[in-house]
């Protein structure tokens, strides 16, 4: 689709946390469509300057995967009873990263040479329903190609809000209904070529 890319026309979605945020934008412009999660930890006291980021990627199908599985109320239901017992699940997670390869083409090489991961968690909340969370570190590339953690339980980054069961609800509905859109225009002007 022919648009001008700017920041403010990629946003669909902000959760607000304390001094932090979740940031939710469209990237179709990489040709498959994929989903950002900007998770971005900012200093009140240095005018709200950025200290810390995390941005991970999900392709559209995945995302409607999460969208899926948040609507059926499933992870609200183990999350109240994992949080009633003290415990701490994990409801959702996944792994992303950039090799250390392309690192490379992008003049972004690690000091260590490995590869980046990203790693995206929901878990139950003390707070809220929920614990949305980014972490990224060094990782490393297995046989398949997925950048898995090489950080152990230690993230050079990590970054996380509570998030209630509404809030999530209207955060995949809003992007899932962006995502409806996004594939509604690309297959018309498709058509339109093909007709026309």
């Amino acid at each position: 689709m022919n648009e001008n890319i700017t920041y403010e026309n990629r946003q669909i979605y902000r959760i607000d946390g304390k001094n932090c945020f979740l940031e939710i934008n469209r990237h179709y412009d990489t040709g498959k469509g994929k989903i950002g999660l900007l998770f971005a930890q900012y200093d009140p006291e240095q005018g709200n300057r950025m200290t810390a980021k995390v941005n991970c990627f999900l392709d559209v199908p995945e995302f409607l995967y999460l969208s899926h599985i948040i609507q059926s109320g499933i992870p609200t239901q183990y999350a109240k009873e994992a949080t009633s017992r003290n415990q701490t699940v994990t409801l959702y997670e996944n792994l992303g990263g950039t090799s250390a390869k392309r690192l490379a083409t992008q003049n972004r090489t690690r000091t260590d040479n490995k590869s980046e991961s990203r790693r995206l968690t929901i878990r139950n909340g003390s707070k809220a329903d929920f614990y949305i969370s980014a972490e990224s570190g060094a990782g490393e590339e297995s046989a398949t190609g997925l950048i898995v953690p090489a950080y152990g339980r230690n993230p050079e980054v990590r970054i996380g809000l509570p998030v209630t069961n509404k809030e999530m609800l209207k955060m995949v509905l809003t992007v899932q209904m962006e995502i409806q859109a996004w594939q509604c225009a690309k297959f018309t002007k498709i058509n339109a070529k093909v007709d026309g």
